[in-house]
């Protein structure tokens, strides 16, 4: 078994690091499920959903490669690449763009990718993300090293996500400053979290499978899906 461009044990590596990422993602969505206190555990999401994250766009990039017939992008590509979140999934949602008529479902890629462009909470989840594998995990040992990061805090970062989700579903606001309704609003804001990231997942998801970055990302899509098979932190009110 050997892919485009790989031989025999490059491509099982590949697949160890397909199976890598999506366990860390799926892992990440666990455990915002059970997130309670930001400032406590916060950083237990930031840290899986950026690592998963990373790992399967710079996989994405990869496959399109050799797709393309070019070799796998090489050490020295990855870490130009670096943590960049937000320039990965630039680099490859503009490529689902340039050949969604290769998609078996060019309608469905399409729909997607508007439905994450226009995502305000998706937007600045992938930046926290962004920002947390650049600089803010460090943030904290910065300020003790006394050498304080310009930008916000992680914390501040997530209390303005939430506050983009409370904008748009402001009755949480009261149920969260409920003893009673606390948990079942938290729940409701983690939820709505994960929804953003698994729409934005699906995007990547629908996109390998659908052929857009060549037949080997197409086998590989199944790997992928194995975070959307997780099941959804709360139905969608």
């Amino acid at each position: 078994m050997a892919y485009q461009g790989l031989d025999t044990g490059k491509s099982f590596v590949l697949l160890a690091e397909l199976d890598e990422a999506t366990a860390l993602t799926r892992v990440g969505l666990r455990t915002l499920r059970e997130l309670r206190f930001v400032s406590e555990e916060s950083a237990a999401v930031l840290t899986l959903l950026s690592i998963g994250s990373e790992k399967m766009l710079k996989a994405t990039l990869g496959l399109a490669a050799l797709d393309e017939r070019n070799p796998w992008p090489s050490k020295g590509q990855m870490r130009d690449w670096g943590h960049n979140l937000r320039s990965l999934n630039e680099a490859a949602c503009d490529r689902y763009q340039a050949q969604v008529r290769r998609s078996t479902a060019p309608g469905f890629i399409s729909q997607l990718l508007d439905q994450c462009h226009g995502d305000e909470t998706l937007h600045l989840l992938l930046d926290m993300l962004t920002d947390w594998g650049l600089r803010a995990r460090f943030h904290r040992l910065d300020d003790l090293a006394g050498a304080p990061q310009p930008g916000p805090s992680p914390q501040t970062m997530w209390e303005e996500l939430e506050s983009r989700v409370l904008d748009t579903e402001p009755t949480l606001i009261a149920r969260l400053a409920e003893v009673d309704g606390y948990d079942p609003a938290r729940r409701r804001v983690n939820a709505i979290i994960s929804e953003s990231f698994r729409l934005w997942w699906q995007l990547h998801t629908r996109a390998w499978m659908t052929g857009i970055i060549g037949k080997d990302a197409k086998g590989l899509a199944t790997i992928l899906n194995r975070v959307l098979d997780e099941p959804a932190l709360d139905p969608p009110s």
